[in-house]
């Protein structure tokens, strides 16, 4: 077993253990010497590697998924809550159906998880910081974790800024039940952001570029770099970088706006953004996984389902866990026990073979509903599938059946919104190899791909785009795009463009890459729902484009289809751009602590 997932299953026992006895750690007030003794487990290299695991464990369920995750038994993702797929459950406690729906109260257990779950970890990354040193581990080594779990706090920090705007920054500081929280108060948008950059910059001085095969999934110094540019991004972008308040909002509490974005617009922000991703685009460390030798965009599968390659910036390994991904996406028919489901939105998104959106009279291929899975972009048969997909039967079967979601179908895999079969008529087959089915024992050797090549690209294409326009840097920002499309197994064109319009300008390249994430990161960590967020687009996807679902009368390919608008979501931007401080939280520091508009 590789030694890292061993620390990692290992780890996750021994945090278990270690707090099991404690109610107080969450939050500000994580536990202290009283329920957790640092003497014991610092003093021991093997412990004190657990220890670490244990805060790499932490990273998975409210970062990668909006509730639950792994490690929980269900996988509730962050796309459920845009307007890219559909949760399996919609009763009181699902959060993501109930933040679609304008529901979630401030006192939810599950939305409290992303305020407490990072200050969590943040406590036990300072635990190490001030401890570590009296383990028998080398000073070498000592330095490297420093540096590994000062990464991980940062992506919390990073977290907690995206959900909630500015919060109290405690730098290495282990506070505890005893502590006087009274002396915190929110750091302002613009601190938060300095911080986490500069601890980014720190590390990646004293992170390795890369580890032994042992140690493989560990920080290195190119996910520091990158989560460096993921930031800058999301800071200098429409959301935060704006003289004016969020679409939708007409007041915010004069003390809360530098909190929660910066109070004026500067084009450098894009800038800083533009220099953080070409940095790691220029370390020459990375690369795109291409083979469309095989099957046209070949690579964008294999990177999918292989645990180590050249475009995984970071990944978080799992434990040997059989729910994730394939028994949580893959159909009923073939074993699976899917927990999301694509919604008709996303497959519109997704675009023809030569690279043209689906009502593009311009393209090559004719789109007509009755036939609207021919001739896509390939990512979208490497993302979805739908009615009349093949896929294997059984684990024990590598004999591939044509699946029927139809409403029509006798299967398990029949469409049926008020039933937890399909509720939409698409499963999602995101990270699924064709060489398991829904029963099967899944992977042991696979990881979350938390950051990945691709999204450096696209993210200096946006900001490029931003700061200088389509001017002198139109074929460098069009360059990006295409190496994207190139191994997505797109058409070239006449022009070589892949699908990209000749003479686009500074908005629509804009609204290109914005469609690009949405499709080349589907069921991807967090990345849609806070492109969504960051790029201001919140009201317009959650409020002015209704949900739809497609209802297959009779087997695809027919004429015999509706579109079905199964609820109205509610988006309120009176107070659904941020999650509501947990009142306990505030009750803890005092009126310093000020709870987020509409809460």
């Amino acid at each position: 077993m590789n030694k890292f997932i061993k620390y990692l299953t290992i780890g996750l026992f021994a945090m278990s253990v270690l707090f099991a006895c404690s109610e107080s750690n969450t939050g500000f007030s994580d536990p202290d010497t009283t329920v957790f003794n640092k003497e014991i487990v610092f003093k021991d290299s093997l412990m004190s590697f657990e220890f670490v695991a244990g805060i790499y464990a932490q990273m998975v369920d409210i970062n990668y998924f909006l509730d639950n995750g792994i490690y929980s038994g269900s996988c509730w993702m962050w796309d459920d809550a845009s307007n890219n797929s559909h949760q399996v459950y919609t009763g009181s406690a699902q959060m993501s159906y109930r933040w679609t729906t304008n529901t979630v109260t401030s006192t939810d257990a599950r939305t409290k998880r992303h305020w407490t779950i990072p200050y969590s970890c943040i406590f036990r990354v300072n635990t190490v910081l001030n401890n570590i040193e009296k383990t028998p581990i080398s000073s070498s080594i000592q330095e490297r974790l420093k540096a590994e779990v000062r990464f991980i706090r940062a992506y919390q920090y990073y977290h907690l800024l995206r959900c909630f705007g500015g919060t109290p920054i405690y730098g290495d500081m282990e506070v505890g039940p005893s502590s006087d929280l009274k002396v915190f108060s929110r750091a302002t948008f613009e601190e938060q952001v300095d911080y986490i950059v500069k601890e980014c910059t720190e590390i990646a001085r004293i992170l390795p570029p890369d580890y032994e095969s042992k140690d493989y999934g560990r920080a290195t110094s190119g996910a520091a770099l990158a989560l460096k540019a993921r930031v800058l991004l999301y800071a200098a972008s429409q959301l935060n970088n704006n003289n004016n308040l969020p679409a939708g909002v007409t007041q915010w509490p004069a003390e809360l706006v530098p909190v929660l974005k910066y109070p004026n617009y500067d084009k450098e922000r894009w800038k800083k953004a533009v220099d953080a991703a070409k940095a790691v685009i220029d370390l020459n460390r990375y690369s795109l996984v291409v083979d469309n030798t095989t099957r046209p965009g070949n690579g964008f599968y294999t990177m999918q389902i292989t645990r180590k390659n050249s475009e995984i910036i970071f990944p978080l390994l799992k434990n040997n866990n059989s729910r994730y991904p394939a028994n949580c996406f893959l159909p009923k028919s073939t074993g699976g026990s899917p927990q999301s489901w694509p919604i008709q939105n996303l497959v519109d998104a997704f675009l023809m073979k030569d690279g043209k959106r689906i009502d593009d009279k311009n393209s090559k291929y004719n789109y007509a509903v009755e036939t609207m899975y021919e001739n896509r972009d390939p990512r979208f048969y490497y993302t979805i599938l739908y009615d009349g997909a093949m896929w294997r039967q059984s684990s024990s079967s590598a004999t591939k059946v044509r699946l029927n979601m139809s409403a029509a179908s006798t299967t398990t895999d029949k469409f049926e919104w008020g039933a937890n079969n399909n509720k939409t008529g698409y499963l999602w087959r995101k990270f699924c190899s064709e060489d398991m089915a829904g029963n099967g024992p899944g992977y042991t050797d696979w990881g979350f791909p938390f950051i990945r090549f691709a999204e450096m690209y696209l993210a200096y294409a946006e900001a490029l785009n931003e700061y200088y326009g389509p001017g002198s840097h139109r074929n460098e920002i069009q360059e990006q795009i295409i190496k994207i499309r190139e191994r997505a197994g797109i058409d070239p064109g006449d022009n070589g463009l892949y699908g990209i319009p000749a003479g686009w300008t500074q908005e629509q390249m804009r609204d290109l890459i914005f469609n690009e994430r949405r499709i080349e990161f589907a069921a991807e960590e967090a990345i849609h729902y806070f492109d969504m967020k960051r790029c201001n687009l919140l009201v317009k996807y959650k409020s002015e484009v209704p949900i739809k679902i497609a209802q297959w009368n009779k087997p695809y390919p027919t004429t015999d289809v509706e579109f079905i608008i199964p609820y109205n979501a509610r988006f309120d931007p009176g107070r659904q751009y941020f999650f509501p401080i947990p009142p306990g939280e505030i009750d803890k520091v005092g009126k310093s602590l000020i709870q987020n508009p509409g809460w």
